[in-house]
């Protein structure tokens, strides 16, 4: 059963799923705020009230699971914050080919970037900056050698 907490968590990071990217870069205003005057600047954020959920939890102990084209471990907005799973599309793609993950990593910088940079004031904000990510691989990516010759 979860707690309230958790179905809150839960909540955020479900619509977080839904929201668009939000890159704090665009400024140097932008770029100095704290997380909390940076999400509220962004229009996204504010219209699903994430400032406001962040004073109940930012997804502190919830994982959450990414099924896409796979996360890039290493994007300074998710560094350390994930972990990754299986990959179901092993043999898709030629021996050595590493794949790009581009779907997958902003999908997962939309649930729980955490910025960047000193202090991370800069780069992607999440809207559970705070909750860690599973990435399992599912599908390819567009860019993929195998995706291509396949939609030919």
């Amino acid at each position: 059963m979860l707690t309230a907490p958790l179905r809150r968590a839960v909540a955020i990071a479900v619509a977080g799923s839904a929201a668009l990217a939000v890159l704090a870069a665009g400024s140097p205003a932008q770029a100095a705020a704290p997380p909390e005057i940076r999400a509220a600047e962004q229009a996204q954020l504010r219209a699903i009230g994430v400032t406001a959920a962040w004073h109940v939890t930012r997804g502190s102990g919830v994982t959450v699971g990414v099924l896409d084209s796979g996360v890039d471990p290493t994007v300074p907005d998710l560094a350390g914050s994930v972990t990754v799973g299986p990959d179901y599309t092993q043999g898709a793609d030629p021996p050595g080919y590493q794949p790009p993950h581009l779907h997958g990593t902003y999908v997962a910088s939309l649930i729980a970037g955490h910025g960047s940079g000193p202090g991370d004031t800069a780069g992607v904000i999440g809207v559970a900056p705070a909750a860690r990510i599973l990435s399992v691989r599912v599908i390819l990516d567009d860019q993929e050698l195998q995706r291509q010759v396949r939609l030919r």
